[in-house]
């Protein structure tokens, strides 16, 4: 009998264990970026690789992020936010014309509450033809567990693009999805 309810006991301790999650890692297209100026938007291009600036200048595009504020597994605020953002260089015609010399991209993650800039931070990275990048801004507690929504706004070069987005929400601020995620990120798209 104590066999077959440490066996009944050890079924339902992992039901409940696979049920709980300590932070929910989400990946979204590139594509769901736009460009800041409507007027520019003509210079996009949206394809399966993401969003790509095929404009001769620089341009600026704004990416939301997903953000699970509140987890009904474990009854509590998700109040931790880490972000990560996949750009890349065009190598090849695969998404128009290559480029031939390194490109610097720079990004800036905001946390907004009550349509208010509560913080920002700026990263920069080069690019070399035909490579890829990840851009993580790691364990941000927000500002306002219910009410923060956060972006990442950046200015992309010609023949540049965003392929992917990467969000992760936890009770605290020892998630690494986001950085264990790029660490396997391949250089090239």
């Amino acid at each position: 009998m104590k066999l077959v309810n440490f066996r009944l006991g050890a079924f339902l301790f992992l039901i409940l264990v696979s049920g709980t999650s300590l932070g929910d890692m989400y990946n979204v297209p590139g594509s769901s970026c736009a460009a800041i100026n409507p007027a520019q938007a003509k210079a996009m291009n949206w394809t399966e690789l993401g969003i790509i600036n095929k404009d001769t200048r620089s341009l600026w595009i704004m990416c939301p992020l997903l953000r699970k504020s509140y987890s009904g597994a474990t009854g509590e605020n998700q109040t931790h936010f880490s972000a990560g953002i996949v750009p890349f260089s065009c190598g090849s015609s695969a998404c128009g014309e290559a480029n031939t010399e390194d490109e610097d991209i720079k990004c800036i993650m905001r946390e907004y509450s009550g349509g208010v800039v509560k913080r920002s931070k700026v990263e920069e990275r080069t690019l070399a033809p035909g490579n890829q990048v990840g851009i993580s801004y790691m364990n941000w507690k927000a500002r306002d567990p219910e009410g923060s929504i956060f972006n990442i706004a950046c200015l992309l070069p010609p023949n540049t693009g965003v392929s992917t987005l990467l969000t992760d929400s936890t009770t605290d601020s020892s998630s690494t999805l986001i950085t264990d995620a790029l660490a396997d990120l391949p250089t090239s798209p």
